[in-house]
């Protein structure tokens, strides 16, 4: 694996501080989306603002050889926290 990517609907400091606080380092490269272009783009916006959060990413992982998608992983279509723990 060449480049791990973190892309996150949000402005590039909170992005910036998100990765310093979980210590990624050069380990994940931190990603602002800051309008939710890019994920429009790509068809994975998440509509919260029922909850009032606005357009966010749907939870999705994406591996891309030669830069096409070979395989893509949706989460689903909930703002409430993934089981991510039990990865």
């Amino acid at each position: 694996m060449d480049q791990i990517a973190c892309i996150a609907v949000n402005g590039v400091f909170v992005i910036d501080a998100w990765g310093k606080a979980h210590g990624v380092g050069n380990d994940i490269l931190m990603l602002a989306d800051g309008n939710g272009e890019f994920i429009e783009a790509i068809g994975m916006v998440l509509d919260g603002s029922g909850l009032g959060f606005g357009s966010r990413s749907k939870r999705y992982d994406a591996i891309l050889q030669d830069g096409v998608v070979a395989s893509l992983d949706v989460g689903g279509d909930s703002i409430e926290p993934s089981p991510a723990r039990t990865c």
